[in-house]
């Protein structure tokens, strides 16, 4: 497994290797320089290099590159801030004194006199800045910003001026190449501007042992399909129902049974104001009543089909959250047991909902999701971990990177996403094929680690066949083979 850290699980990290093993700070250091060199080697051929230098543990990792790279390159110059504070950077920054390394005070510089490095490395603040830089710091970040339109940047750990815990940008930034990062992924690479980043990063754990390694958010592993056994049928193969749609969206639940039956459902049935069918003739549409508009939460003639459904998708398309709290009213009274997935405009219900027979899932977007007491402009990862504090129901939040909080309050971050998957219905899509990898029997975290696979590399598989100008829910659907035999290759 792959854990993800915030700054303060970091440096705790940092403190138990040290102090609990005894592993030296200034063997992380050097562990972190050597890491780099290599990395910077790997990914580009360069004969010369800037060091950018701070003055904590960050600008020390600078320090130390800097030894390891004079022994192969004749042209490295460092450019440092201040005079390091720590003893292992100050102890760095003697060593290429003595090694005779070039070296700068950042207000001496000119941009002119930079511009024949090959290469520029950013190690002024690492995870160590939590504001906006200032004054001649941010000064410097422009000036490497603007000399890397002819040399790539690589930050150590962190770029600098993006805060590694909410991956905002309060002022200027290092616009990085490549990220090589330390101990383990920062929170940071995945929200807001930091989710530019989280393809560029190579990490390394720089000898701290997994013991030491532990945080409450984590990547979701590969998932793994279940084959199907070859006695199953229809029902065994998971019933879903979809309840949703209105006359401003009425495609949307249509959308979101494509999914399910795309993605392996048995059977699924689609519950709307009109009862029209908008999608594959396997699918069994059905009307239900409404009022002035508005669905009335009566379920009517399909109440023995949803009650012979392993999940319910509420919400894609509903006109209101007072309809939404009707259905669930409803399913209430009827003792439905099976789960129950909260989309758009039932997200605010379900979170709402107590003492249920049936398990609910809320997959809010971002604006859903402060409507629930949640907040987009921070740490969302804090933000969802209070959210399930009190609302206490799994939640999938469809951030650019998903978030998905489970019953136990662990936290998982699918990897495979796609800035294409930003289109109307792919949300209504991913209900549904969540959906059905439950119902086909898989947990909670399967089933959602699975779904997000199935939905984000189809679209970057598409991407690259097809115009991403293009890519809809629907087109998604019909190309879950191509992630799935991404899988069998694999």
């Amino acid at each position: 497994m792959q854990y993800i850290f915030s700054s303060e699980e970091m440096r705790r990290c940092d403190s138990k290797a040290i102090n609990e093993f005894g592993i030296h700070g200034a063997i992380l250091m050097e562990n972190a320089a050597r890491f780099s060199a290599d990395a910077i080697g790997q990914i580009n051929e360069y004969d010369s290099a800037v060091i950018f230098c701070g003055k904590g543990n960050n600008g020390g990792d600078g320090w130390a590159l800097a030894r390891h790279m004079k022994a192969a390159l004749k042209d490295v110059l460092v450019v440092y801030t201040d005079i390091p504070s720590s003893d292992e950077a100050r102890a760095n920054m003697d060593v290429c004194v003595n090694l005779d390394i070039s070296m700068l005070p950042a207000d001496e510089i000119s941009l002119d006199a930079l511009e024949h490095y090959d290469i520029l490395i950013d190690a002024i603040f690492g995870i160590g800045l939590n504001s906006a830089p200032e004054g001649r710091y941010a000064e410097l970040i422009e000036m490497i910003n603007l000399l890397a339109t002819a040399s790539p940047i690589f930050s150590l750990d962190m770029p600098s001026g993006l805060d590694s815990d909410t991956g905002l940008t309060p002022g200027a930034y290092v616009e990085a190449d490549a990220v090589l990062t330390f101990g383990g992924l920062k929170r940071g690479f995945f929200q807001h501007t930091g989710a530019r980043f989280f393809d560029k990063v190579y990490g390394d754990p720089i000898s701290m042992p997994p013991e030491v390694l532990h945080s409450t958010v984590e990547l979701f592993q590969r998932p793994v399909l279940m084959a199907r056994k070859a006695d199953s049928h229809k029902y065994s193969n998971g019933v879903i129902t979809v309840i949703g749609g209105s006359d401003k969206y009425p495609a949307a639940p249509g959308i979101s049974a494509y999914g399910a039956l795309k993605s392996g459902a048995g059977m699924v049935y689609c519950l709307t104001p009109d009862g029209e069918r908008i999608s594959s003739p396997e699918i069994i549409y059905g009307k239900l009543e409404q009022k002035r508009g508005h669905l009335t939460g009566e379920l009517g003639k399909w109440k023995e089909s949803v009650l012979k459904s392993d999940v319910i998708v509420l919400g894609p398309g509903i006109s209101s959250a007072a309809a939404a709290k009707a259905f669930l009213e409803a399913l209430k009274e009827i003792k439905y047991s099976g789960t129950v997935i909260c989309d758009a405009e039932a997200v605010k219900a379900g979170a709402k909902a107590k003492n249920t027979p049936y398990e609910i899932i809320l997959t809010p977007h971002p604006g859903e999701f402060k409507g629930i007491g949640g907040h987009n402009d921070g740490d969302m990862f804090k933000s969802l971990k209070e959210v399930f504090s009190k609302v206490k129901k799994p939640i999938l939040l469809k951030n650019s990177y998903p978030f998905f909080i489970d019953n136990d309050g662990q936290t998982y971050v699918s990897q495979y996403t796609s800035a294409y998957l930003s289109k109307a219905g792919t949300g209504d899509l991913l209900s549904g094929v969540i959906a059905s990898f439950i119902a086909q029997g898989y947990s909670f975290y399967d089933a959602l680690n699975i779904s997000l696979f199935l939905t984000g590399v189809t679209a970057i598989k598409l991407e690259q066949k097809h115009s991403h100008l293009g890519i809809t829910a629907t087109l998604l659907a019909d190309n879950f083979n191509l992630a799935v035999e991404s899988l069998d290759e694999e």
